[in-house]
């Protein structure tokens, strides 16, 4: 893609950052069914492939299956004429094998192997895990905090909260006797021991720390000044050496409060050092899964293309991005807005956003700045809607000719954490919201892309390339490359909390509940 056309030099293009790139097909229907496995089914097939059968079951029933292709052969065929069957004595006629077993999550039915699964858990006697459950919340509003930063102190290990404010953290029971650390920029830390923290899911108070401006002496070129010197400093502040981050990996796609699509996976992630003049990075996936609704032919159809390349592009620190770039600061505007703590430390917010003479399309947002080192320690920004009309095309790679599909926001956040006194990529999110519309149609439908990594913990000793057979490829359209479900998939690991709870906690539920605060 060529960046001529955007005036950004060689810098990262809005639209390729925003790859959140789309396949727009058809338009949603999704229709809901209890105990799917116990629903009757009349089916009359002659001598069809499995998969086709499963298909044509899922549109009957409104459901989807998930299955590991090596031990599920979709390519056999098969007939059947049956009438008024339970689903689950159906699923049995297709498969006589006996070793496979059905398990239905609401509208998701899973086919699994016991035998090859037992073996993917860990059982092993020596190893033994802690499993800490929370919920971050402001301790005066009761609002929910999103990506809350969760961490052990003194380690690498950690998490960070979902959209809900939800977090899981999995550790080895040697760490029982250690303290955990949740954070968030603008609030004090909370700091507990872990054995208070296992009995049940706490819910986690923390309270908003407040600087005075006028404590600090702010003049009107500092922003720019202050960037400058940060990324001066890149090499002093982030990590020098190769890093291994072993991490967790999420896309989906959700329309009318309900996941149309998601795709997960533990990865490996090599990163070359920061001061790299050609930064490299490898994505290695260890475990993966996903699920897809079935949808009807008149359906929509929306895949995320490049979201793990994405990942990537958004550790603007590795990556240079415009609005950190030395060439293109004349075309923001910057200011001062406020400063905040975080991790017992303060740091500037600096707000940006494009000037009124450029149209192309750009950036607004803010970024967070530690003041006593000037480590850039997180952006949260925004494609500019000023511009979003006209370059909604961007974002969209392929789509049906009678499909209007118009881009309402695309939304970024990039943290770092330290390491060894050294700051390295912790957690990452893009967010798409776009409406999809036939032509010569009332209808409409919502939907919202997303994509995120989160790293649980990062080696920098004896680090090497993965082996080219392992890589993940670049480009690829994730979903499609993964096909492993089991319910119990993701044994000891950490994996990223699903976002599944209600927009507000009760609050008789907070009442009396809020466990820890400052």
């Amino acid at each position: 893609m060529s960046t001529e056309k955007y005036g950004l030099s060689n810098k990262i293009p809005v639209s390729l950052i925003g790859t959140l790139l789309l396949c727009l097909m058809f338009s949603i229907k999704i229709n809901a069914q209890p105990n799917i496995l116990k629903e009757k089914i009349s089916l009359s097939v002659k001598n069809e492939n499995i998969e086709t059968i499963l298909n044509l079951i899922s549109k009957k029933c409104h459901c989807y299956f998930s299955y590991d292709e090596s031990i599920v052969n979709t390519t056999k065929t098969c007939g059947l004429k049956i009438h008024n069957i339970l689903l689950d004595s159906v699923l049995r006629l297709i498969f006589p094998d006996t070793s496979l077993k059905f398990k239905a999550i609401e509208k998701h039915i899973i086919i699994y192997r016991h035998k090859i699964y037992d073996k993917t858990r860990n059982t092993s006697p020596e190893k033994k895990n802690i499993e800490i459950h929370g919920i971050t919340i402001d301790a005066e509003t009761h609002e929910k905090i999103a990506f809350a930063s969760v961490g052990i102190r003194g380690t690498n290990l950690g998490t960070v909260s979902n959209i809900e404010g939800v977090f899981i953290l999995k550790i080895p029971e040697a760490y029982q006797d250690s303290i955990i650390c949740i954070s968030n920029i603008g609030y004090s830390d909370v700091c507990i021991e872990i054995n208070k923290m296992t009995e049940t899911p706490k819910i986690i108070g923390l309270k908003r720390s407040y600087i005075a401006i006028q404590e600090i002496i702010i003049r009107n070129n500092e922003p720019v000044s202050l960037l400058k010197k940060a990324l001066e400093r890149k090499t002093e502040n982030y990590v020098s050496t190769p890093t291994l981050l072993t991490g967790f990996y999420r896309e989906g796609i959700i329309s009318k409060n309900k996941q149309i699509s998601c795709s997960e996976a533990m990865v490996e992630i090599y990163k070359s050092p920061y001061a790299a003049q050609f930064p490299e990075e490898q994505i290695k996936i260890l475990q993966s899964r996903k699920f897809i609704r079935t949808q009807s032919s008149d359906s929509v159809m929306i895949k995320l293309k490049a979201g793990t390349d994405a990942t990537f592009l958004l550790d603007f620190m590795a990556h240079d991005i415009d609005f950190l770039s030395g060439d293109c600061f004349e075309r923001y505007n910057y200011r001062m807005s406020d400063m905040v703590t975080y991790n017992e430390t303060s740091a500037y917010v600096i707000e940006f956003e494009q000037k009124n003479e450029y149209d192309s399309p750009s950036y607004k947002g803010r970024i967070f700045i530690e003041s006593e080192n000037l480590g850039i320690i997180g952006a949260e920004f925004e494609v500019d809607i000023k511009n979003m009309k006209k370059n909604s095309g961007n974002f969209v790679v392929k789509k049906r000719l009678n499909i209007q599909p118009k881009i309402n926001s695309v939304k970024y956040i990039a943290a770092y954490k330290k390491i060894d006194d050294k700051l390295m990529i912790n957690h990452v999110r893009g967010d798409m919201s776009l409406r999809v519309k036939k032509r010569k149609t009332l209808f409409a439908a919502d939907f919202l892309i997303y994509f995120e990594l989160v790293a649980f913990d990062a080696q920098t000793q004896s680090v090497t390339k993965f082996k080219r057979n392992e890589i993940l490829k670049n480009n690829i359209i994730f979903i499609d490359s993964q096909n492993n479900y089991n319910p119990d998939f993701w044994g000891d690991n950490n994996y990223l909390s699903p976002d599944e709870l209600p927009k507000q906690l009760p609050e008789k539920l907070i009442r009396g509940n809020l466990n820890y605060r400052p």
